[in-house]
């Protein structure tokens, strides 16, 4: 069993995690799923409901993800130093800077080339634990469905700037985002262990693969409408594989608590993120996932010691 890092219990992580999830189950699904239903007073009065708490989520998720970020530049910052901390601060602050302008392409395609930079840590990281081959390409699996997801918005802000480009090069990105999501699933399965957590992430995964079965059976257009509304997957490749992918997620989710294998926490907010974030905010939610799933081996003494009136592990990611 692989020891939790010291801030796994990160108050503000926590909080971001459960305000993601509400955002994306919320208003990125129930309330999208509800134009199918009879228009009926109670259902209205639900829907209501639903896009009010969502979008509380919404603002909540928004401002939690740039404190994430940018409490993680400052854990590196004062642990490892260099630039990455830099470069998160500079994330945070395109980010804002695009809530209140207009994304124009050049600073889409900054945006974007900034965080296919910031993916270069957790690789590193993840291909130098000393874990077998297998664990951490578990690790890797994540990372470079977010560097695909990543490198497509790229492309597509480069094609604005009306730069030369292969035709067909978005699709092929996100095509590769959506394979790397699936194989991610099973990696991920396979690294929490989710077969030691008992019966109940087990059962839980499969009846989740039957639940999505069972729907797109009935109605598959419908299904994958509210897929590309949700999560921005596509359901190119053959129903069964993303059935299968969606039981061994929450089965590994369920699981990562009890196995202690990676946090439940960073599953979330990976999920939450979405295949194809049109956000800041869901790209910050990427990053933070990525920090928890490929965290550093070691850390080195930092040059300043925090005052012993406040430990840190209270204050913020720390």
């Amino acid at each position: 069993m692989t020891q939790q890092r010291p801030d796994a219990k990160s108050p503000l992580l926590t909080w971001l995690a459960a305000a993601a999830v509400a955002d994306w189950l919320l208003l990125r699904t129930l309330t999208r799923a509800a134009i199918y239903m009879p228009k009926t007073a109670w259902v209205a009065a639900l829907f209501r409901a639903l896009q009010w708490a969502g979008s509380l989520a919404f603002t909540l998720t928004g401002l939690l993800a740039l404190a994430g970020l940018l409490a993680l530049a400052n854990r590196e910052r004062r642990t490892w130093g260099g630039l990455y901390p830099a470069l998160l601060i500079g994330l945070g602050m395109l980010g804002l800077v695009l809530v209140v302008i207009p994304p124009t392409a050049p600073l889409r395609l900054v945006f974007a080339l900034g965080a296919l930079l910031a993916l270069g840590l957790p690789l590193a990281r993840a291909w130098r634990r000393a874990e077998p081959t297998a664990a951490r390409l578990a690790r890797l699996l994540p990372v470079a469905a977010v560097a695909a997801i990543q490198a497509r918005h790229a492309l597509e802000a480069a094609r604005g700037l009306s730069l030369p480009l292969t035709p067909g090069a978005g699709l092929a990105l996100q095509a590769a985002a959506e394979a790397l999501i699936l194989m991610a699933s099973a990696g991920l399965f396979l690294l929490t262990e989710a077969w030691r957590g008992g019966r109940l992430p087990l059962v839980m995964g499969a009846m989740a693969a039957g639940l999505f079965a069972a729907a797109y059976l009935a109605a598959p257009a419908r299904v994958a409408i509210l897929a590309i509304w949700s999560l921005g997957l596509t359901l190119f490749l053959p129903w069964p594989l993303y059935a299968l992918a969606l039981g061994l997620t929450v089965a590994a989710a369920l699981a990562a608590r009890r196995t202690g294998r990676l946090e439940a926490k960073a599953l979330a907010l990976l999920a939450a993120g979405g295949a194809a974030p049109q956000l800041s905010a869901y790209t910050f939610l990427h990053l933070l996932a990525l920090d928890r799933l490929c965290p550093p081996a070691a850390r080195k003494e930092a040059v300043r010691r925090p005052s012993p009136a406040v430990h840190p592990a209270s204050v913020g990611i720390d």
